[in-house]
C-alpha cells in the first residue's frame, strides 16, 4: 500500500510530463534525420527506473501518442513502448538496475523490445515500416533473405543500439543524483545502497548517552560538589566558600 502511495506522489508524476518531452525531442530527431534508431524511449526508461511499472507504462503510451500527432502512423507502437515501461519499471523495482545487473536487464528489453517491434513490423506494415532501417531490410531481401529473417536482423542489430543508449543515458542522469534526491522517487531505494544520513544508524535515531558522573578524591573538590548541590552552580552569596 505505501508503494502505491508512493508510485502516485507529485514526485512521481512529474515524471510522466518529463519523460513524454524527452521521447518527443529525442524521437523527433532520430526521425528528421532518418536514422536508424529511434531514441524515442529515454523518457520512458528514465520514468520507469524511478518511478516504477504504472508511471512507466502511461509515458511510454502517451510518449508515442505525442509523437503520432505528426506521423499518425507512429501510433502503432504505443503497445510495445507501454510494455518497455512496464517492464523496466518492474526490473528497477526487484533491484535489477543495481552494479552490473543492469546489463542483463538491458539485454532483456532489448530482447523484447526485438520481438514486439518484429510482429507489429510484419503485421502492420508488411515489414517495410517507413523508418532509415527499412533500407537496411530490402537491401538484406536483395541479397536473399526472405522477409521475417530480414525484420529480425534489423531489428536486433537496432534495437541493440537504441535500447543500450535508452538504458545509459538515464543511468548517467540517476548516477548523478543525490542520495537524498533518489530516495524521493519509489524506485529511488531499489536503484542504489542509500547512505545513512548524519546522526542516524540505520533507519533509527542514535539514543544519546547519559552523562558520566565526575568523582574526586580530593577533599577540596569534593567540597566545591556538595556546595553546587546545595546552592546551586555558582554557591551561595550569604555563606562562605570556604569551610572552617
Amino acid at each position: 500500500m505505501a508503494t502505491a502511495k508512493r508510485e502516485f506522489s507529485m514526485m512521481s508524476l512529474l515524471l510522466i510530463p518529463i519523460g513524454i518531452a524527452l521521447n518527443f525531442v529525442l524521437g523527433s530527431v532520430a526521425k528528421a534525420l532518418n536514422l536508424p534508431i529511434f531514441l524515442d524511449s529515454v523518457g520512458t526508461v528514465l520514468a520507469a527506473i524511478l518511478g516504477g511499472p504504472i508511471v512507466g507504462g502511461i509515458t511510454g503510451l502517451l510518449g508515442v501518442l505525442s509523437i503520432s500527432a505528426f506521423a499518425p502512423a507512429a501510433v502503432v507502437w504505443s503497445l510495445q513502448a507501454g510494455v518497455i515501461g512496464i517492464v523496466v519499471g518492474l526490473l528497477a523495482r526487484f533491484g535489477w538496475f543495481r552494479g552490473s545487473r543492469v546489463i542483463l536487464s538491458t539485454l532483456i528489453i532489448v530482447g523484447l523490445s526485438v520481438l514486439l517491434s518484429a510482429i507489429i513490423s510484419i503485421a502492420v506494415f508488411g515489414g517495410f515500416d517507413g523508418y532509415g532501417i527499412s533500407v537496411i531490410r530490402a537491401a538484406l531481401i536483395e541479397a536473399g533473405f526472405n522477409m521475417p529473417t530480414a525484420v529480425v536482423i534489423t531489428s536486433a542489430v537496432a534495437e541493440l543500439i537504441d535500447k543500450s543508449l535508452s538504458v545509459a543515458i538515464p543511468m548517467l542522469v540517476i548516477g548523478g543524483m543525490s542520495d537524498r534526491f533518489l530516495n524521493k522517487f519509489p524506485n529511488g531505494p531499489h536503484l542504489r545502497t542509500l547512505r545513512p544520513q548524519a546522526g542516524t544508524v540505520g533507519t533509527g535515531p542514535v539514543a544519546p548517552q547519559p552523562a558520566t558522573p565526575v568523582v574526586s578524591d580530593s577533599p577540596l573538590d569534593q567540597s566545591a560538589v556538595d556546595e553546587t548541590d546545595t546552592y546551586g552552580s555558582y554557591g551561595s552569596y550569604d555563606e562562605p566558600t570556604s569551610k572552617s
